[in-house]
């Protein structure tokens, strides 16, 4: 998602000067930092003013809260009548605000990014024209816990602040893949059985002729399915 747009090339973060980095201590970022109380995903964001700021934007902290739960594998075709399987809860995780405080790019997009003092963490990127004129639109998550990436490319914002120095909303996602590298850490790759299943849907070969070997079937058809949903809320400030 967000490999390129937050530091232009995720891999030279460390020789950019201008590259984000962590908020220091005069920015007062949250205390806690990683899993917490899954109540603390449920509260909702602060409600206030919105406007349509022309910018540049000043949030200088601030805070994520993310709550990710697991959805289940996709059932085998030959499964017991009536058999499901079963969502399970990964967490609720909280991060503080990370990087400049402008979350503009030249992209016209906006980029949020949270993370902790490792490499796990928050990215939620919207498009700038829509962020300032629409409180509800539609944008990108990245959610990186203990180094495994979960993506969603459509997700639900709905902008309940929004001045040129305060932002907050709520963010839904329906359905998010496992991604193959961690935006944080970009040499960091997942591991093949930490990737999203990948149900395989076969034909059956039509019968042979009486007297001819069986045909070959045709080739198995892939499709990646959801690993998970993905629900929070975000709030910054100066």
């Amino acid at each position: 998602m967000a490999c390129a747009l937050l530091a232009t090339a995720c891999g030279s973060t460390a020789q950019r000067t201008d590259a984000p980095r962590p908020e220091s201590s005069s920015t007062a970022p949250i205390a806690v930092a990683g899993r917490v109380d899954e109540q603390q995903c449920a509260t909702a964001p602060p409600k206030g003013e919105l406007t349509k700021p022309q910018g540049p934007f000043r949030f200088s902290r601030g805070e994520v809260a993310v709550s990710v739960r697991r959805l289940p594998p996709p059932l085998a075709p030959d499964r017991t009548p009536g058999e499901s399987g079963a969502a399970s809860t990964i967490g609720c995780f909280r991060y503080p605000h990370w990087g400049p405080a402008d979350p503009v790019l030249p992209v016209e997009s906006v980029v949020m990014a949270f993370r902790d003092s490792a490499t796990d963490g928050v990215l939620l990127e919207m498009s700038l024209p829509d962020f300032v004129s629409r409180p509800r639109l539609v944008g990108q998550v990245g959610v990186v816990i203990e180094g495994r990436h979960y993506q969603a490319s459509s997700c639900s914002v709905e902008t309940t602040v929004l001045t040129e120095t305060r932002a907050a909303g709520l963010f839904t996602c329906p359905s998010a893949v496992l991604a193959e590298t961690n935006p944080f850490a970009p040499d960091d790759d997942i591991a093949p059985s930490d990737r999203s299943p990948e149900p395989t849907t076969q034909t059956p070969a039509p019968p042979a002729p009486p007297g001819l070997p069986p045909t070959a079937p045709p080739p198995a058809t892939e499709t990646a399915a959801p690993s998970a949903t993905i629900t929070g809320w975000y709030r910054l400030g100066s």
